[in-house]
């Protein structure tokens, strides 16, 4: 990732904005709108974080004690619906509905029912 860790303090935009002739939102727009979300050359690289933190915070198992998140849990299936999965598309759901490799865990930290039910 190139250049995503950009935190704007009050100083920071302080700085630009007396360097440019700005006013204080002015500035923070215009800061914004060259290193924030909106801008289309670090969107790739704020996805690309995204997944990472999403997949860290899934991993070490931050969510589960989470007040504001809960992972969204399926019935798990049938064997007859595994087989099918695994014969038919070569994968299956993973715990909260992701699809994945048999012995996979989607992005989201969440392990495929194979793993889930110690069928691998």
């Amino acid at each position: 990732m190139r250049g995503l860790t950009v935190v704007l303090s009050i100083d920071a935009i302080e700085f630009y904005r007396r360097l440019k002739g700005l006013g204080f939102k002015e500035a923070v727009r215009e800061l914004s709108a060259r290193y924030g979300v909106a801008n289309p050359a670090l969107q790739a690289d704020l996805a690309e974080f995204a997944d990472m933190w999403a997949n860290n915070i899934g991993t070490h198992g931050w969510l589960e004690h989470s007040q504001r998140y809960q992972p969204r849990k399926l019935q798990a299936p049938d064997l007859e619906t595994l087989i099918e999965w695994m014969v038919d598309d070569g994968g299956c759901e993973a715990t909260n509905g992701c699809w994945v490799e048999p012995d996979g865990i989607c992005p989201h930290g969440c392990q495929s029912w194979f793993l889930v039910m110690g069928l691998i």
